[in-house]
């Protein structure tokens, strides 16, 4: 199932250039929806930075999230981050976040942070914003990965395609 939706993702890239060079750069990513786990409490934040541009970008958002890739007009990659953390008290969710790193350099987005333990977890979603002809390879886990107006392909290891 998960191989015939990424499929349908690769087939909407084929659409005619204009309709692909939508310059995308309405931010949607936020913390407004609470995403609670049974008694936990949670945590969230955005955080943001700009990296110069490469012609391919790996981005890798395990152990959980998901990653929203859009094409604009810009010569630079924006790099949103929401940063989800839950924990048996305030204090311990916003601790785990306080631990959680975005890695973001020319070529590569990745995110790090603390074991996962049984009653704290974090999670790390990403909206990147990139020009127009960068290649994209994302992976996730248990997470979407959402392509809008790039020219070129783009590469999941759930299912190896390019365009």
């Amino acid at each position: 199932m998960r191989n015939i939706i990424l499929t349908i993702a690769l087939a909407g890239l084929a659409l005619p250039a204009a309709a692909a060079r939508k310059d995308n750069q309405e931010k949607t990513l936020d913390c407004r929806d609470a995403n609670h786990r049974d008694s936990q409490r949670e945590f969230c934040e955005m955080k943001e930075q700009s990296i110069a541009p490469s012609g391919r970008l790996q981005i890798d958002s395990k152990p959980n999230g998901g990653v929203t890739v859009k094409g604009w007009s810009r010569n630079e990659i924006l790099v949103r981050s929401q940063v989800r953390a839950w924990g048996d008290t305030d204090a311990d969710a916003r601790g785990v976040a306080g631990q959680v790193q975005v890695v973001a350099n020319a070529g590569m987005i990745r995110a790090t942070g603390p074991r996962q333990e049984r009653r704290q977890h974090w999670s790390v979603s990403f909206e990147i914003f990139v020009p127009f002809k960068t290649g994209i390879a994302a992976s996730t886990t248990n997470g979407v990965t959402i392509i809008h107006g790039l020219s070129w392909g783009w590469k999941s290891p759930a299912a190896p395609c390019s365009s």
